[in-house]
C-alpha cells in the first residue's frame, strides 16, 4: 500500500488556500474584489420591495379612512401625532425609495479600485437604507399589533353595494 503524500508546499497563502480548496492557482487579479457593489445592489432590492410593499398598505389605508371612515379604527396615537402616522409611513417609505434609486445609481459610478475611507461609500448609504426600511416595517409591526382594528360588521353591513365583494365582481 502506497504512502499517502502532501502537496508540495504552497509559495504564497494565496496558492496555499486554491490548493486546500481543491484549486489549481489563486485568481491573478483581483480587479472586481477591490469595489465591486454587487452586495449594494442586492441589500437594496428587499428595502425597494418593502418600502414599496408597506407604501402601497398605508396608502390603501389612508384611502379607506378617506372614502369610509367606519372601516378602520386607528389608534388615536396614529393620528394625532404630525404628520399623521400613515402619512408619515407614506412619507418614509417615499424616502426610502427615492434614496435607493440615489445610492443605485451612485454604486454603479464607484470606479474600480480601493474603495477607501469615504464616508458617503454607497455600503454605507445602503446600511442606512436597510434601518430606514426596517423601522418602517417595525411601526407597520406595531399598527397591527393592536391600533388598527377593521370594523368587519360595518363591512359585512356594506357588502353587496356597489360591487364591495368578490362575488359581486366576478358577477359583474
Amino acid at each position: 500500500m502506497a504512502a499517502a503524500t502532501a502537496p508540495p508546499p504552497a509559495a504564497s497563502a494565496g496558492e496555499a488556500v486554491a490548493t486546500a480548496l481543491g484549486c489549481d492557482a489563486p485568481i491573478a487579479s483581483t480587479f472586481d474584489a477591490l469595489s465591486a457593489t454587487d452586495a449594494v445592489m442586492l441589500a437594496i432590492g428587499p428595502c425597494v420591495v418593502a418600502a414599496g410593499a408597506v407604501q402601497r398598505l398605508a396608502r390603501e389605508l389612508l384611502a379607506w379612512l378617506r372614502m369610509d371612515p367606519g372601516s378602520l379604527r386607528v389608534a388615536e396615537s396614529w393620528l394625532a401625532e404630525a404628520p399623521r402616522g400613515l402619512d408619515r409611513l407614506v412619507g418614509a417609505t417615499d424616502a426610502v425609495l427615492t434614496s435607493a434609486g440615489a445610492v443605485m445609481q451612485r454604486a454603479a459610478q464607484v470606479p474600480h479600485g480601493p474603495i477607501g475611507a469615504s464616508g458617503e461609500h454607497p455600503f454605507l448609504e445602503a446600511v442606512a437604507l436597510l434601518a430606514a426600511t426596517t423601522r418602517t416595517c417595525e411601526e407597520v409591526q406595531r399598527l397591527f399589533a393592536g391600533e388598527l382594528e377593521v370594523n368587519r360588521a360595518w363591512l359585512a353591513s356594506r357588502a353587496g353595494r356597489d360591487f364591495t365583494t368578490v362575488g359581486d365582481l366576478a358577477d359583474f
